[in-house]
């Protein structure tokens, strides 16, 4: 019986559908080592023992170095496609690979959907069709052995999103300082100090994936040797992947003001970035079927200017259209003077009020610490702000938090500096739902202060910032709810 018998006995959907044959010949052209046969249809057994025998001599319980991990190891826990927010096992396709910099199974993508509407993308390293991580620096112990993830709507790296109209998705990933071995842990178990202070350079990687829309045809980014790479994307949503090195370079101010635009330097810690729109990051340009190409800049060691490309090919699910007249409403004020106020404590809670509260603390809240001021530095004590209340009714619904929602902001009077701050909500929201959101603002900062209420409707697969719906009051894809004004104190 060979592997992928073995496999396919282990997974009670009964294995993958695979879109394709093997990983592209990334290699070839960026001067690695290729690893197009990683995902070859078959596996004798013998071969299989082999690298189990291989694998138990050098794996042991200790990180090792990336160059020691063969080609194949022999598989550990079952594949399990059951989900708990009811995945269809049978949508599952493995639609993208890439080789890994330096050594053992190459990395892949694999999408599925779920009953809810919503379509799921995870990365992984990959081994015959399936998707998974490898025992190595320290995760699953350092077995050196492969272990099938699961099919379940909680993605351990990647995202799932709803569908638009026409059943597409659209979602990107840049996963930087990424555990080589795609599990869970991050190499070697670490605080908050950053990956870099305990994790070798061969442990990590950066990995860039997702769905670019079924519009999307291409995709380059900038090899080895600052050569560029063009690879077509795959499956009917446009699925692209690339796995990097780790990035290098320091983040110094001079770096930042060579780029001359804003930038960022995200490859410094360990994170994951989602969003429809493909942010600049590994790729630096994207082909349409329409001849449509939208180019992004390419990273310079640790920097990234920050660009994006738009969502094309997006198709708004049908839902209600809303005119200003119909989202305009009141928005009232109300001042609570006092010099101590109480908060609930503990999780965030963003329709949970603050209170003055000067005399009994009521159960369930704390009297809140305002910064006290020191020489050179802002803060107000307690007698010096002042609680703020902010109502209107909503005449739109906000039924994913995801994609739409209500947000406020107060300008400071003349004077006290250019700034502000804003709130909004993070909770579902029925027409005709009274909403209270508070602030705290310094009294010493005597004058006007204005502010306005914006609805921010579903606008497509990145809410206020896809800029998918026109016709809007503001400009920026919200509706005007309407605007306020108060003195302080």
């Amino acid at each position: 019986m060979d592997l992928d018998q073995l496999i396919y006995n282990a997974d009670p959907a009964r294995g993958l559908q695979i879109d394709i044959p093997e990983p592209t010949q990334h290699t070839a052209r960026d001067g690695h080592r290729s690893w197009g046969g990683l995902i070859a249809v078959t596996l004798s057994l013998a071969t299989a023992v082999a690298v189990a025998v291989i694998a138990l001599g050098i794996g042991g319980h200790r990180p090792i170095a990336t160059a020691a991990i063969p080609a194949r190891l022999p598989f550990s826990s079952p594949v399990s496609p059951a989900g708990a927010g009811g995945v269809l096992p049978h949508t599952a396709r493995l639609v993208q690979v890439f080789p890994d910099p330096e050594s053992g199974p190459a990395w892949g993508v694999w999408t599925y959907q779920t009953r809810n509407g919503m379509t799921c993308v995870q990365a992984g390293r990959t081994e015959s069709g399936v998707l998974g991580a490898i025992g190595i620096d320290g995760d699953y112990g350092g077995d050196m052995r492969f272990h099938p993830l699961a099919l379940t709507d909680v993605v351990q790296l990647g995202d799932c999103e709803p569908n638009d109209a026409h059943g597409h998705a659209f979602v990107n990933v840049d996963a930087v300082n990424t555990a080589a071995s795609a599990g869970e842990e991050p190499c070697l178990q670490h605080d908050d100090a950053g990956p870099r202070a305990h994790c070798a350079a061969f442990a990590l990687r950066d990995v860039y994936f997702g769905l670019l829309g079924p519009d999307a045809t291409s995709i380059t980014y900038v090899g080895s040797g600052g050569r560029r790479v063009v690879e077509r994307t795959r499956g009917r949503d446009g699925a692209y992947l690339v796995v990097r090195p780790v990035a290098h370079g320091s983040c110094s101010r001079a770096l930042m003001q060579r780029v001359g635009a804003p930038s960022s330097c995200d490859y410094s810690v360990q994170g994951e970035g989602l969003g429809a729109t493909l942010r600049s990051g590994e790729i630096i340009a994207v082909s349409y079927r329409d001849g449509r190409a939208c180019h992004l800049p390419a990273p310079q060691g640790v920097i990234v200017r920050l660009a994006q490309c738009p969502v094309v090919g997006y198709v708004p699910p049908p839902g209600p259209r809303y005119t200003a007249a119909q989202i305009a409403a009141p928005v009232i004020v109300r001042k609570l003077p006092a010099r101590y106020y109480c908060e609930h404590p503990g999780i965030y809670r963003p329709a949970a009020l603050a209170i003055p509260c000067d005399g009994t603390i009521p159960r369930g809240f704390a009297r809140f610490a305002f910064t006290p001021p020191r020489h050179g530095v802002g803060g107000f004590d307690p007698g010096q702000n002042l609680l703020i209340y902010i109502s209107w009714i909503a005449h739109g619904a906000v039924k994913n938090i995801d994609r739409s929602s209500y947000s406020g902001f107060i300008s400071y009077p003349k004077g006290c500096g250019a700034g502000g701050q804003g709130t909004g909500t993070q909770t579902r929201i029925r027409v005709g739902q009274h909403i209270t959101r508070f602030f705290y603002v310094p009294t010493k900062c005597r004058g006007t202060y204005t502010g306005q209420i914006t609805y921010i409707p579903d606008l497509g697969p990145d809410g206020k910032n896809s800029g998918l719906a026109g016709g809007r009051s503001t400009g920026n894809g919200a509706f005007l709810v309407g605007r306020f004004a108060f003195t302080a104190p």
